[in-house]
């Protein structure tokens, strides 16, 4: 009887050995970017090629398991730091090693990269009679001292678009009577053009010739 019941009692010892093996502990990781957006590629372990994750994202792993975690900023950004739970003194890292020994809440944060821009300073005088000349006046900025090394002016009338200097200042005698909306863009040194600017007072306004 006794012998029964000390092999029961070895029987229930096991099946709750194998209960508890079969249910690991997890922790919780969260990554967030700020402002919002971005990506995070996952490698799990860091050596793995890993998985990317649209931001914000949360998933679980077991408790003590190695993790890499690389920031990817949005468009026109740049990766700047770790805030929340990172390893002390790690927050420049990017990838991040990190250790799931407890929840962790994390946040990528961005930094805006400097833009090329483009600026019309001058369209006189408007209104103009059609034969006189009009005088276009334009600037360019790129980050980092780079030069501005092409100009592209257009004006729009009537859905049609058209490419009429390359020059950062110039007069034309080439409009007709008629509205046209002015824009400018510019190109860095580094091949980077800027978005189109335009004329604060569009639409320049030609006068047909009396």
């Amino acid at each position: 009887m006794w012998r029964r019941l000390r092999v029961l009692v070895l029987g229930l010892s096991s099946l709750l050995l194998i209960g508890c093996g079969s249910n690991p502990v997890m922790r919780l990781l969260t990554v967030s970017g700020q402002p919002p957006g971005g990506q995070v590629l996952v490698r799990h372990p860091p050596g793995e090629a890993g998985t990317n994750y649209d931001l914000a994202w949360s998933g679980r792993f077991t408790r003590n398991a190695d993790l890499s975690l690389t920031a990817v900023p949005p468009a026109d950004s740049t990766f700047d730091r770790w805030s929340g739970d990172v390893p002390e003194g790690h927050e420049a890292d990017n990838p991040l090693l990190l250790v799931t020994d407890r929840d962790r809440d994390l946040t990528a944060h961005w930094q805006a990269q400097p833009q090329v821009l483009a600026r019309i300073l001058e369209v006189s005088p408007d209104p103009q009679v059609e034969g006189n000349p009009v005088h276009f006046e334009g600037a360019g900025e790129a980050p980092a001292g780079d030069p501005i090394v092409a100009w592209e002016w257009r004006f729009s009338t009537d859905g049609v678009a058209r490419q009429f200097g390359d020059r950062p200042e110039f007069d034309c005698w080439d409009f007709s009577a008629g509205e046209y909306d002015i824009l400018l863009r510019v190109r860095s040194g580094d091949g980077t053009w800027s978005e189109w600017a335009e004329w604060e007072g569009n639409p320049l306004t030609i006068t047909a010739a009396g």
